[in-house]
């Protein structure tokens, strides 16, 4: 199964070609180097590193949830894998097919403990559409169709086909639009090394049924995010544990 990743990390990056950062008037470029969660009995870090084409190489988390996560880039498709940092136990290997925007178009996940493989395929009723309308997933017994709900160009929910409950809700904060450093696209790259949506206003809060409710608040600096806030509820307790997550970048 998917490796579980610790509670600061079910977020996401926003990049127009892989993890290329936004220019503004006082920097040409720069990417995400850190993050850093000071949240006391959850502390953990992340740093990013990046190939000599300025496309994210590899992240390596310590602390909470440790492991480390490889980029490998052949043609249209990336070599995704992630490996225990602790006991350098290798568990998923993904193979990323991009389509010609550079969104998921196919997946072939397998995870070497357990011999489990299966494939996922997005599907984009749109040409040059930023987000998938809905996907496949087949393999290891199991196979069910994901419906992707839009909204003013974000995504609003998703739900199995044939279901009436969601999987996950989000709601955005409608006045600001999207900047480099939004969590849903995070969420996408540490999951599957690739982004299937795009949204266009930065996340507020974000639902998943019978798990978690998650509310997201930020400072900017340099139409960058420089601290996010997370308050997460979880599912079955009433505690309330709030992160506060640190950005930082390497400009050129």
């Amino acid at each position: 199964m998917l490796k579980t990743v610790s509670k600061l990390f079910v977020a996401s990056l926003m990049a127009s070609t892989l993890f290329s950062c936004k220019k503004d008037k006082s920097l040409n470029q720069c990417n995400l180097a850190a993050l850093t969660d000071s949240t006391t009995s959850l502390q953990s870090s992340t740093r990013f590193t990046y190939d000599n084409q300025n496309r994210l190489s590899s992240i390596v988390i310590t602390g909470q949830g440790a492991c480390t996560r490889t980029f490998q880039y052949v043609g249209n498709s990336i070599i995704f894998t992630v490996k225990d940092t602790s006991a350098g136990l290798l568990n998923e290997i993904d193979t990323v097919t991009l389509n010609s925007n550079n969104l998921m178009q196919g997946v072939t996940k397998f995870f070497p403990s357990s011999g489990e493989k299966y494939n996922i395929r997005y599907f984009y009723d749109i040409p040059g559409i930023k987000q998938a309308t809905y996907s496949i997933k087949s393999g290891d017994n199991e196979s069910d169709t994901t419906g992707y709900a839009i909204s003013n160009g974000d995504l609003i929910y998703d739900s199995l086909v044939g279901h009436t409950a969601h999987k996950n809700d989000f709601t955005y904060t409608s006045s600001k639009p999207i900047v480099y450093g939004d969590p849903t696209y995070f969420r996408q790259l540490l999951n599957y090394g690739a982004y299937y949506y795009i949204n266009v206003h930065m996340l507020d809060v974000l639902y998943t049924a019978g798990k978690s409710y998650k509310a997201y608040s930020y400072t900017f600096s340099n139409n960058r995010i420089s601290q996010e806030r997370l308050r997460i509820w979880t599912s079955g307790t009433t505690d309330t544990v709030t992160h506060i997550i640190n950005y930082s970048y390497s400009c050129k």
